[in-house]
Formats: C-alpha cells, structure tokens, sequence
C-alpha cells in the first residue's frame, strides 16, 4: 500500500515602509497539504488549506503586532474522523523594550484568538473533544540576564 502527497509551504516577509525610529513590515504565509493513501482514500489528520498574514509596526522601544490566521474546512478526512469547519482567529500583541531592543527587560500584552473563536485542527487526535484554546490574554515581564 503507497501513499502520495502533495502540497506546498510559502511564506514571506517585506519591509512596507521605514521611518526615523521605526518601520512597518508585513508577512504572509500559506501551506497546504493533500494526502491519499493508494486505493483506500484519503490519509487521516491532514491539516487543510492556512492561510496568516500579519503586520508589525515598531516605534523605537515598542512593537505592535497584528495577525489575521484562517483554517479551510477539512472534509478530506479518513475513516473514523469527522469534518471541521473553516475558523478564523485574530491575534494582537504589543510588547515594549524599556532598555532598549537589546535591553534585559521586556513588557508585553497579547491577546490570541481574540474574538473567540471555536475552531478545530483537522490534525489533532482530540479535535472532536477539544477545540482551539479560547481567547488568552497576558501581561508578561520577561528578564534576561
């Protein structure tokens, strides 16, 4: 019994514009994968089509991050599997480097899946029990020494 699959991963990042102090660069990623076993259908826990884009914007000592990530609905599935629907979650952070960029402290707030999506990875062993984490806010300090 043979397997074949297909697929591609891309991403990329560019430098949209530059400033005294700062820029705004934006990124793009998107990978897909298409799997079948020869005869029997196709492979189980293939994740589907992604697609994530986002956009930082840094002003000296502080960094903003958008980020936007959607999911295909996977009805590709195997035996014993269920389909998941399409989800989209959107991701916002911002973290500030009092010392400088290279500096031993580090403030951030970030907030993932902010709307609070209910969403399922076509990947995961348990997405018809559990889905993706809820909304997930955090204030963190992070020193480096």
């Amino acid at each position: 019994m043979g397997a074949r699959f297909r697929g591609f991963e891309a991403s990329g990042s560019v430098r949209a514009t530059r400033w005294d102090g700062g820029e705004l660069r934006l990124d793009a990623l998107a990978d897909y994968t298409h799997a079948q076993i020869k005869g029997h259908g196709p492979v189980p826990r293939i994740p589907p089509l992604r697609l994530r884009g986002g956009a930082t914007a840094t002003f000296d000592t502080v960094r903003l991050r958008g980020e936007l990530e959607w999911n295909a609905r996977q009805n590709r599935v195997g035996p014993f599997e269920n389909a998941t629907a399409a989800f989209t979650v959107v991701n916002v952070s911002a973290d500030w480097h009092p010392m400088g960029e290279d500096g031993p402290v580090t403030l951030m707030l970030s907030a993932d899946n902010l709307f609070d999506v209910i969403g399922r990875r076509a990947a995961s062993f348990t997405s018809d029990f559990v889905p993706i984490a809820g909304r997930d806010v955090r204030l963190t300090a992070k020193f480096t020494y």
